[in-house]
Formats: C-alpha cells, structure tokens, sequence
C-alpha cells in the first residue's frame, strides 16, 4: 500500500464511525418517541407521624419500561469497533513492513492508565516507531487525564474489550440524578440522596429529610427525574452509567484527534512536514 492509502483507511474508518453515529442517535430519537415512561410514586411521613421531627419523602419506581432493542446495543459496538479500528490502522501504518511481517499481532495502538505501563511499553517497541510517532502516542493515554477525570479511550480500550472479546455493551436507560428536589420555602436540608444507573421497581429515587415545618405552613418540593441510554462502566472497582451521547461524542472527538496526529507525525518523519511548523499551529 501507499502511504496515502494508509491514511485513506485511518479516514475510512473515522467517516464510517461517524455515519453509523449519525445512525444511533436517529434509532435514539425513533425509540424516545413511542417508549413508555418510567412510573413512580411518592411516599412520606408528611401525616401521621407528626410526632416525628424530621419529614422525610421520597420518591419511589413502581413500574421500568421495556428494554431496549438489542440491536441498539449493536450498533454501538459498531461505532466502538470502528474507532478503535482507527487507531489499530495508525500504528500499523507507522511501522515498516518487516515488523508487519514477523510480529503483525504486536501492531496495535496502546492505551494505558498506569504510565510505568507505558513507559516498559516504550522500551519495548522503542526501534518500532520514530519520536514524532511516539510522541503523538503518549499524547493520547488515558494516564494524562486527572484522577478525578474518565479518559474518553480508556473508556474506549474498556468498550472495545468487552464487545470484542465478551458480549455486547447493553444500552439502557440509568438514572442521572439532575439536582436537589427544589423546596418552597427553602429548609435546612437534613439528607438527600438520589439513586443513578440502573433502578428496578421498588427502589427508591430520590429521598429528602428536612425539619417538620411549622403547623399550618405547607412546602412545595419539585423532583427532577432524568433517564438516559447509558452503558455500564467499571473504574475502579465500581461501576458508573456513562451517557451514551457525551461519551461517544467525547470518544470520537478524541480519535479524531489522536488519528490526525499520527498522520501528521508519518508526514514530519517523511519531511513532508515542518515540526516547528506544528508545533507553532498547535499552541
């Protein structure tokens, strides 16, 4: 191949995960129109307990909707196939055809969270690529990101393992708690506490405790539901529902990013590139 048709493969890949998103979030709208909605109830201890101190309510799923068709969980492993695909395509268009012939299984893009991970990686495939290559690599691990931060490829690398090599990334609908229940007049808040990801029926929402008003005095309170087809994420030993829409928006802006600079790095390493010249665009 060329080295134009190695770059034409990286785009393939990326416009294809773009078109087959642009699939998912039409088969979003289309099951959002007609699915049924989640059904709760409220309980509290407003009458009959006036005993008590403290008022507590909450807000309890009496009823989940269908799930949802399996066939949206394929399509998103599609758009995850594709971009982890990208990447795979940038790395083995950056090694020459002898490393391509004796070791094609050891070409893949890394990601790592740990960087002594990356660094034994470094040493390891160090005469595979050049600085500029290597250097657009580590610019994209998931160690770069903050404790408190989800790399959009480390969720990337965890999607694309389990899809490949397990089962799909079933898509459902998870609990996002969206804020306070807003209360008028406004009480000191004793407790709140708001369920997020997957709630079966009987499990509670939402609860709030506050101080009993005075007699006669009544309180508004204003729950805020909100659902979203998420899929499981496990990071540290626990395991969060990542929205679907800002994860893969994050995902593909990040190979996006992370494919252009492989390019780039192949064209500064063939001189058809001032380094300087980049380094300049890219502050």
């Amino acid at each position: 191949m060329t080295k134009d048709e190695y770059d034409d493969g990286i785009i393939a890949k990326v416009t294809r995960a773009a078109n087959l998103l642009e699939h998912l979030q039409a088969m979003q709208a289309e099951l959002r129109e007609g699915r049924e909605e989640h059904q709760y109830e409220r309980r509290d201890n407003a009458r009959g307990d006036e005993t008590n101190p403290i008022v507590w309510v909450e807000w309890v799923v009496t009823k989940t909707p269908a799930p949802l068709p399996l066939a949206f969980s394929a399509l998103l492993g599609d758009v995850i196939h594709n971009l982890r695909a990208a990447l795979d395509y940038s790395t083995w268009a950056a090694v020459d055809d002898g490393i391509r012939e004796t070791d094609p299984q050891g070409v893949a893009f890394p990601l790592y969270d740990q960087e002594a991970k990356f660094i034994k990686w470094t040493i390891r495939k160090k005469d595979w690529y050049a600085k500029p290559t290597m250097d657009a690599i580590e610019r994209a691990q998931p160690f770069k990101a903050r404790a408190s931060q989800l790399h959009p490829l480390a969720v990337l690398q965890q999607l694309s393992n389990v899809d490949k090599h397990r089962l799909l990334n079933v898509v459902e609908f998870a609990a996002f708690d969206l804020g306070p229940v807003g209360i008028t007049p406004e009480p000191v808040v004793k407790r709140y506490g708001a369920a997020t990801g997957r709630v079966e029926a009987g499990d509670v929402l939402v609860r709030i405790e506050f101080p009993r008003p005075v007699k006669g005095h009544e309180v508004e309170l204003r729950p805020t539901f909100g659902w979203y087809e998420s899929v499981p994420y496990e990071r540290g030993g626990e395991v969060d529902y990542l929205r679907i829409d800002w994860m893969l928006n994050a995902i593909y802006q990040m190979v996006v990013t992370t494919a252009s600079d492989m390019i780039v790095a192949r064209r500064i390493e063939r001189g058809e590139v001032d380094p300087n010249a980049e380094a300049e665009r890219g502050n």
